[in-house]
């Protein structure tokens, strides 16, 4: 992450910028420092981040004071896998969800993501395990 790029767009663009971190702790480091910049020189940037719960849990008082509201994902109800898939297959989004009927797919995603609704959007749709695997 380079702190130093964000805060000259934001200059440039002269709005309010949103960023979106996909794990917190990867940016352990610089994001802090960066977040208490932002604060003291009342620069509009929001950054939306992501962490696991174990891992904010033990990671997370070096944010002490720089978390402004947290939420907590919870795995998604069968309702919401059908809405889910229903918007994907609107959108030509399934991906390799495609080749199984509905009835199979909210299996797929129930047992296989653990109904976990980042990690299954992004292997429905990227293709690929968020692992790597």
């Amino acid at each position: 992450m380079r702190p130093d790029l964000l805060l000259e767009l934001q200059q440039l663009v002269q709005s309010r910028l949103y960023i979106f971190i996909d794990d917190l702790f990867e940016f352990s480091e610089s994001l802090p420092p960066f977040l208490d910049t932002l604060r003291t020189k009342g620069v509009p940037i929001t950054v939306f981040a992501s962490a696991r719960t174990n891992e904010f849990s033990v990671l997370g008082p070096r944010y002490a004071g720089k978390v402004s509201k947290d939420f907590e994902v919870g795995d998604l109800e069968p309702s919401e896998i059908n809405a889910l898939l229903e918007r994907l297959a609107t959108h030509k989004l399934l991906g390799p969800l495609s080749t199984y009927d509905e009835s199979e797919r909210g299996l797929f995603v129930e047992k296989i993501y653990g109904r976990q609704l980042l990690v299954a959007l992004h292997e429905i749709t990227r293709g690929s395990s968020v692992t790597g695997r």
